[in-house]
């Protein structure tokens, strides 16, 4: 058996990166994306409080929303997804950027079951992700949120 000879050059760009957008028909075992308002609580402590998480898929209208809530970070774990708007996915050859993964309600509760909760806090989910495993990087990814108390 006879081999080619190596190429010393190549038209393909190694570094070059596309992004392209991706469609996920099954969002396998996310809690945020398959349980619609499933809420799970903490056991209530000595002064009768009790902190809650309710967690549910992204609506169609957080797809739509203008991503202007993220906040790149400046050692983002995937640069380029800050600027990517929010319903869709995209991924390249190494990076993936899933966008309105869900979202979750933080609810702080008193010991009084029949007062407002103390407080109520939302976080919008992404998810970014790097598909190589030997090149290593810290990542830091903020959520954005908005809150409001009683």
């Amino acid at each position: 058996m006879t081999f080619p000879a190596p190429q010393t050059s190549s038209s393909i760009d190694p570094v070059a990166q596309t992004e392209r957008q991706i469609w996920r028909s099954d969002p396998g075992a996310s809690m945020a994306r398959t349980a619609a308002d499933r809420q799970s609580c903490s056991t209530i402590d000595a002064q009768g409080r009790e902190l809650c998480i309710r967690t549910r898929p992204a609506s169609q209208e957080e797809k739509r929303q203008a991503s202007a809530s993220t906040r790149a970070v400046s050692n983002d774990l995937v640069p380029w997804c800050a600027d990517k708007p929010n319903g869709t996915d995209y991924m390249n050859r190494f990076e993936a950027c899933l966008k309105s993964v869900g979202s979750a309600d933080l609810i702080f509760l008193s010991s009084d079951k029949d007062d407002p909760p103390l407080g109520v806090a939302t976080f919008y989910f992404e998810q970014r992700i790097k598909t190589y495993p030997n090149r290593v990087r810290a990542a830091v990814t903020l959520p954005s949120s908005t809150s409001s108390s009683s």
